[in-house]
């Protein structure tokens, strides 16, 4: 796969949706630079999907009910990584049919979980099994959900709020040309993530918790948090308050000096 490298010119190269474990596990192609997976880049902006809408109630990570729907490898992870930050987490186990349907394993344990759901991550296949499964009608219509479906749940086919959990921002970053299907240009794939962060900082990260760090320190963010402020305004914001502060400390030396200074040469 070498070749990819060598016609793009690129430093390093993302593997998109579940192409990194695939080609790892059923190809023996390892995923080592200049190659990445997804798996970080998803993990962390449901994460920070996850805290910036607990911050949005109001409440803390121990007080937000999340659940996972379905899971597999992705929500494994996910589980034991909420589970470390202290939300308070409910997994909602399904089963495949031979045709490739979704069902619930069980549907009075299902309403058990769901019924004060505060935040609902969605790693069903398709939207139409979220539906399928009539997952709305066992949740609050004031719950969340946090979509990774593809395609995604009708949104305005229910009353709970639908947010796509894959989009990441940061200043500076956006794309020429908006991806399609709803993007904006200043929000990016998480699955692009893991291939940025080694090409903006040489770094490739051995776990999460490093992966976590690092995208911290790039300012990585999620993409519900709206749209970062343009650059110029940052630094207009910042003058202003450098501006202000230098006024205070102008002023506080002043009286300082005034003080000082004998009672004659006032």
């Amino acid at each position: 796969m070498l070749w990819i490298k060598k016609l793009t010119g690129a430093r390093t190269i993302g593997l998109a949706g579940q192409l990194g474990p695939i080609f790892e596990k059923r190809h023996g192609i390892p995923m080592e630079p200049p190659f990445y997976a997804s798996t970080y880049g998803n993990i962390f902006s449901i994460q920070e999907a996850v805290r910036h809408l607990s911050e949005t109630l109001d409440k803390r990570p121990w007080q937000a009910s999340v659940a996972i729907l379905g899971g597999g490898e992705l929500g494994e992870q996910l589980e034991e990584h909420l589970g470390r930050d202290g939300y308070n987490l409910k997994m909602v186990n399904v089963r495949y049919t031979r045709r490739g349907d979704v069902k619930l394993a069980d549907e009075a344990e299902t309403d058990r979980q769901l019924h004060d759901v505060d935040l609902v991550i969605n790693l069903l296949p398709r939207g139409i099994d979220f539906m399928a499964c009539r997952l709305h009608e066992r949740m609050p219509d004031s719950a969340t959900i946090i979509d990774f479906s593809r395609p995604q749940i009708p949104a305005d086919a229910i009353a709970q709020k639908v947010v796509m959990g894959n989009r990441v921002q940061r200043r500076g970053i956006h794309f020429f040309m908006k991806l399609p299907g709803g993007w904006k240009r200043h929000e990016l794939p998480a699955c692009s993530m893991p291939c940025l962060l080694a090409s903006l900082t040489g770094q490739t990260a051995n776990n999460l918790t490093e992966f976590r760090n690092i995208a911290g320190q790039m300012a990585f963010e999620t993409a519900l948090a709206g749209a970062p402020a343009p650059l110029h305004t940052v630094m207009r914001l910042r003058l202003r308050k450098f501006a202000e502060e230098i006024g205070i400390i102008a002023g506080f030396a002043l009286f300082i000096l005034k003080n000082r200074l004998p009672a004659t040469t006032r």
